[in-house]
């Protein structure tokens, strides 16, 4: 597998010293304590940041990763990946630092492995599409990506696919937002109340539902994007991301049944007990066609949002937040249970008329 050159601050430089290196190299800077991992300070962890990069040192801001061993394998690896939101992550051998690799590598070992042969879009895209209007204030575009816990919206016009607008490009009017004057938060040309067309992207990247993942896989590498809009009869109905696809990977080569991404530090200690609610879960709905379950836990601020959905027959998901993580992971699975009930009763129902 080929590994890029890793680009290595110290953990007491000033984030200025890892923002010059990592414009210059396109990838992430490693965080290093005295010969040892602290975690990786990339673009996106910058722009969720609100800091002056000349005043606050590089351990700050350093998140924790996975480290890849050079003997791992690709499902390993995906694992990996999997467990966050990362571009790139290190690998060593034992303590020794090998370079870095990122995620549109292991795409492509994924796909040369033939991990995805057989699974369509459809099995694996979140659907339906959350959307919002073109003309629609940032703020309800915020509002509606917090209460769905997606990061990114479909932008439509007239009923059209005009643009997709995420997280990231509506950052900055938030950052503008909490700088301006309070008296002033209630003009109507503040950052939250410009229309989303402002701010989202036009050229949207499309995939025919029915593709094959191999062909969502080979078009994102090719025009190195982590999303697809998958579309039938050129409507909108879901959206591929990269982390879907190493989900299919992780699902497709091992036996486990309940897959948990997101868990860090001490969360990763409720795991087990998730799991166990969970699979208890899957063994109710057995006879509906489900086989398994996909879960994603952020933790912000210390409220955790929790989604997750089904693999199977049929499509049920379910998120919610809270700040109990096992709380939270237990409203999710019963929403899904639920949808459940709710389903056979209306076969049920069904059979009787």
């Amino acid at each position: 597998m080929e590994l890029a050159k890793a680009v290595v601050v110290n953990s007491d430089d000033f984030v200025s010293k890892a923002l010059s290196q990592i414009q210059n190299s396109g990838t992430c800077a490693l965080v290093f304590s005295s010969k040892k991992y602290v975690g990786i300070i990339d673009e996106r962890r910058l722009r969720e940041k609100r800091l002056d990069p000349s005043k606050t040192k590089c351990l700050k801001i350093a998140t924790k990763t996975p480290v890849l061993q050079n003997d791992m394998n690709i499902v390993d690896m995906c694992k990996a990946f999997f467990a966050g939101r990362f571009k790139t992550l290190p690998v060593m051998d034992g303590t020794k630092l090998l370079g870095v690799v990122d995620r549109w590598t292991i795409l492509k070992e994924v796909e040369k492995a033939g991990y995805l042969r057989g699974y369509k879009v459809s099995e694996f895209m979140s659907s339906p599409i959350m959307t919002v209007n073109s003309h629609a204030s940032v703020s309800v575009a915020n509002a509606i990506m917090r209460e769905t816990n997606v990061r990114r919206l479909a932008v439509l016009q007239n009923g059209n696919l005009v643009g997709m607008v995420s997280v990231f490009d509506l950052l900055p009017t938030r950052q503008k937002e909490e700088q301006r004057n309070p008296k002033m938060r209630n003009d109507r040309k503040t950052p939250e109340n410009l229309a989303v067309y402002s701010f989202m992207k036009t050229n949207v990247e499309v995939i025919e539902a029915n593709s094959s993942l191999s062909d969502a896989v080979k078009r994102m590498i090719q025009i190195k994007r982590a999303a697809l809009v998958a579309i039938e009869d050129s409507r909108p109905v879901g959206i591929i991301t990269s982390k879907d696809i190493l989900k299919a990977s992780v699902s497709a080569k091992t036996a486990t049944s309940v897959i948990i991404s997101g868990l860090d530090g001490i969360d990763r200690e409720l795991s087990t007990d998730i799991t166990d609610v969970a699979q208890k879960m899957i063994d109710k709905m057995k006879n509906q066609g489900v086989n398994g379950l996909f879960m994603h836990i952020k933790n912000e601020r210390g409220t955790y949002f929790v989604s997750a959905h089904v693999r199977g027959d049929v499509k049920y998901r379910a998120h919610a937040s809270g700040y109990e993580l096992m709380a939270t992971a237990r409203e999710v699975i019963d929403a899904i249970l639920e949808q459940a009930r709710r389903n056979k009763e209306t076969k049920i129902s069904k059979r009787k008329n």
